[in-house]
């Protein structure tokens, strides 16, 4: 997730489906999707934002259990946006 744009993201609405593996060395969680999360709450994006660790995975931990049903509940859930969206510029619309 791009670090530097998760306030900006945040503050669209926009709901964020983030996976990431504890084993990676590409780019570690802890400089990069720990502090996309934190900022991304910080910014008052919690209620749009589903989190997935997966502890044994490294940078492409995309692979889902055929039966775990975490994404498909992710994007049947309805859409809550924010009073006044954003566009990732900043813009309001």
């Amino acid at each position: 997730m791009p670090v530097n744009m998760s306030e900006k993201l945040a503050k669209t609405g926009i709901p964020i489906f983030l996976v990431y593996g504890g084993q990676d060395q590409s780019c570690p969680a802890e400089m990069n999707a720990i502090p996309f999360i934190e900022r991304f709450k910080a910014a008052g994006g919690e209620k749009n934002l589903k989190v997935l660790y997966r502890s044994y995975f490294g940078h492409h931990p995309h692979g889902m259990e055929i039966d775990d049903p975490t994404i498909v509940k992710f994007f049947e859930q309805p859409f809550v946006p924010v009073e006044k969206k954003q566009d990732i510029l900043g813009k309001v619309k």
